[in-house]
């Protein structure tokens, strides 16, 4: 049986030590890459930062916008104007962009203002029917210091001597001036002089008054004085009524605007009134004698 060696008496030599690593030929400029170069954290920190901006940015501009519309809608601006006249030969009829409709009296004009939550038409000469066309946006129109709102309607307005007349078909509208508003409904009546209130409205035949959109002057009891006010302009000559208690007759007639001077010759025989023409050629009515006022 063979013995085991002994073990050596030599002590163990130990193991070199590793070479170093060699040195990063990058690691003098590291902070100047790190300055071209940023780091994924950074880029992501950029990132993040540049998307908060740009997210307030948006924040900021629609706030700004949301409340420039509300400050455009509480001003209620104008954003187009438009011109509707009548020739002096004859009416006009005229559909609006909404489709409304405004029916002038020859010689008549108005202007339609185009507003965000409102149309506001002036009633600058003359005479027009309003038929209006629903919406949301509010119908008004001016003549002189009246304001007449529409309430769903059709309705008449007449600027003549000093005053305003309104007149409605259908419906209703509201006429407001000089601290006053009534409320007048079809088949009624107002009248506003200038610088006054509105009067009471009173009962008319509305078809019977808008008679000039047939070129007729219809008189339904009007008295003589506010029917001469009607025929003076379709005729040439000045019409004078010599007494005030002729001007208190009540006239109900109807004939054709430019046959006025042909109607004048007719008066006596409706009305006890006598005709005499002056030397400078106007017309002049006055009671008959032995005639009483009505």
């Amino acid at each position: 049986m063979t013995e085991p060696s002994p073990p050596s008496s030599q002590p163990s030599r130990p193991s070199p030590p590793s070479p170093p690593a060699p040195a990063d030929p990058l690691s003098p400029y590291q902070q100047a890459l790190r300055e071209r170069f940023p780091s994924v954290e950074a880029i992501t920190q950029a990132a993040q930062a540049r998307r908060e901006r740009r997210r307030r940015a948006r924040a900021g501009t629609a706030a700004c916008a949301a409340l420039l519309a509300a400050a455009l809608w509480v001003a209620d601006p104008a954003y187009r104007t438009d011109h509707v006249t009548a020739a002096a030969g004859q009416p006009a009829t005229q559909v609006l962009a909404d489709g409304s409709e405004i029916e002038l009296d020859r010689g008549s004009r108005v202007d339609v203002a185009w507003h965000l939550r409102s149309r506001r038409l002036t009633l600058a000469a003359g005479e027009a029917l309003f038929r209006v066309a629903h919406g949301p946006r509010a119908f008004t129109v001016q003549a002189g210091d009246t304001r007449v709102r529409d309430i769903g309607t059709v309705f008449d307005v007449r600027r003549h001597d000093g005053s305003t007349r309104v007149v409605v078909l259908e419906g209703a509208v509201e006429v407001s001036a000089g601290g006053g508003t009534r409320r007048v409904g079809a088949n009624q009546r107002v009248d506003v002089p200038d610088g006054g209130a509105p009067s009471a409205a009173s009962r008319v035949d509305a078809e019977r008054i808008t008679a000039w959109r047939r070129g007729k002057l219809s008189f339904d009891g009007l008295t003589l004085a506010e029917a001469v006010r009607e025929m003076q302009p379709f005729t040439a000559r000045r019409i004078v009524i010599d007494d005030s208690r002729a001007a208190a007759l009540r006239l109900s007639a109807e004939f054709d605007r430019d046959q006025a001077d042909a109607m004048l010759p007719l008066l006596p025989g409706i009305l006890p009134v006598t005709l005499r023409t002056a030397a400078d050629g106007s017309a002049h009515l006055a009671l008959r004698a032995g005639q009483g006022g009505n």
